[in-house]
């Protein structure tokens, strides 16, 4: 509201009379400065909620860091020539913020939020430092920040030929308009930025925005990927593909898990695959209408899309507790790339710790020769356990009829599914609901044609080998 106030103010401000902009001018004191000096002074007078903030630790740095920051800051420096010392206390105490949140885009330029809040927070951040720098002269090396020179290749690198890979609270057919591009293809002096924000325009039919208007710098540059396979440490993100995005090219991506889950789901070890033009694995997106109700945690714990057997990876032993620990790391620890394959193996081992497993691996390797996916898992426990393996689709599924092959169907176009390991493991097909042992909450959304190629595997001790 301050971000809309302030460009008001700002812009209109010769055609307003005296009364007019003395009325604005005390409502932005009134009721921004003053409450937003409060939060900052942890006064709690209006909330002891100060998820924007990051004081002190008492939060992480996230999306609302830039947007209340940003908003306030920019009507500080609507007004601050005519009231210097409220908005000079804001302009001040945000900055420290700003500057904690900016460590987020480093060092290769992705976003632990996912790509809504990658686009959100970046979003008040061009603001910010565009605002800054008209009334200032400078944004005091905002934008000098490591990883935000990349960050516009993010959200490139995180879409294949039929969409984006949607983890954490991303919709399934997100497609970001991202002016704040031009602003940071100007701001680091990079072309190919500017190039790129074309290239999507064009491809995805993105409407220009008046931000696109002050922003634009034209460039003779044609946008070209600077790199088929990305590995992104922050997120713990590895995605592989084996071309630019056409429709014959495959796309594969997987999530580790950082160990921060402010806007995290229990997905640790979760992929999507794009193939032939079709999203053959999908993620079922965001949760947020469930989220943003009641207890968050509650919310999350029982909701199929926030929950593991909502996702394409594995559970053990379910019951109506959580199925995974989305509050520790699950690392990709390796990740090797070039012209013939590409594979990434991540450590899910903290994620499942709770169920007694000594170690719990997943590894996915694109062979960019044959055209094939490999997924293996490895999962050891002394101990007798149950697992299950998800991988959830909007195709046809047609089982062998000894269980140890699938073939998908969808689009007119086939993906041949099989299991490579000994054990007698055999696919089953289920629907995309949770399991009767699950949380069966009635504000669950509606997965109403989605149905999952499983495997289950009976109690029984020592490694479980799944490819």
């Amino acid at each position: 509201m301050c971000a809309a106030v302030a460009l008001g103010y700002d812009w209109l401000y010769n055609e307003l009379t005296e009364e007019e902009r003395l009325r604005i001018r005390t409502a932005i004191i009134n009721k921004a400065m003053i409450p937003a000096m409060d939060d900052y002074n942890l006064v709690p007078k209006y909330r002891n909620y100060h998820l924007w903030m990051s004081p002190d630790d008492l939060a992480t740095p996230n999306n609302w860091s830039a947007v209340c920051n940003g908003g306030l800051a920019m009507a500080a420096l609507a007004i601050c020539d005519e009231a210097p010392d409220p908005a000079a206390q804001v302009l001040e105490r945000g900055l420290g913020v700003i500057e904690d949140l900016l460590g987020m885009y480093g060092p290769d330029g992705s976003y632990y939020e996912g790509l809504n809040y990658w686009f959100y927070s970046l979003q008040y951040l061009s603001y910010y430092s565009s605002s800054l720098t008209t009334a200032a002269g400078t944004d005091y090396g905002l934008f000098d920040a490591p990883g935000l020179e990349r960050t516009a290749y993010y959200m490139d690198n995180m879409s294949g030929a039929c969409g984006v890979f949607n983890l954490k609270n991303v919709d399934t057919d997100s497609v970001v308009n991202d002016y704040p591009s031009f602003y940071i293809a100007d701001r680091v002096d990079d072309p190919m930025i500017t190039a790129l924000r074309l290239y999507r325009m064009e491809k995805y039919s993105l409407a220009p925005t008046v931000e696109d208007l002050f922003w634009y710098k034209p460039t003779e540059s044609v946008y070209v990927r600077s790199g088929q396979d990305a590995y992104y440490r922050e997120e713990e993100v590895a995605l592989m593909r084996t071309g630019n995005n056409d429709e014959a090219d495959i796309f594969v991506g997987m999530h580790g898990s950082d160990d921060n889950k402010l806007a995290g789901q229990m997905d640790a070890g979760s992929f999507v695959l794009d193939a032939l033009g079709e999203r053959w694995a999908y993620d079922s997106g965001t949760d947020m209408g469930v989220y943003v109700q009641g207890s968050a945690t509650e919310a999350r714990n029982n909701n199929y899309r926030s929950r593991a057997e909502g996702h394409n990876t594995f559970i053990i032993d379910p019951d109506y507790g959580v199925d995974q620990d989305r509050y520790v790391a699950a690392p990709i620890n390796i990740f090797r790339s070039n012209a013939d394959y590409c594979y990434a193996i991540c450590d899910l081992t903290e994620v499942y710790a709770f169920t007694g497993v000594q170690s719990s691996v997943r590894g996915i390797m694109l062979d960019k020769r044959n055209q094939h996916i490999v997924i293996r898992d490895e999962v050891r426990r002394e101990t007798p356990m149950e697992l299950y393996w998800f991988m959830h689709t909007e195709a046809d599924i047609e089982i062998s009829a000894d269980g140890t092959s699938a073939v998908l169907t969808k689009g007119g176009k086939r993906l041949h599914a099989a299991i490579i390991s000994e054990g007698g493991y055999v696919f089953t097909e289920l629907p995309a609901a949770p399991l009767p042992s699950s949380p069966q909450s009635a504000d669950n959304p509606d997965e109403a044609g989605k149905r999952k190629l499983y495997v289950h595997q009976a109690y029984r001790s020592g490694i479980f080998p799944s490819a």
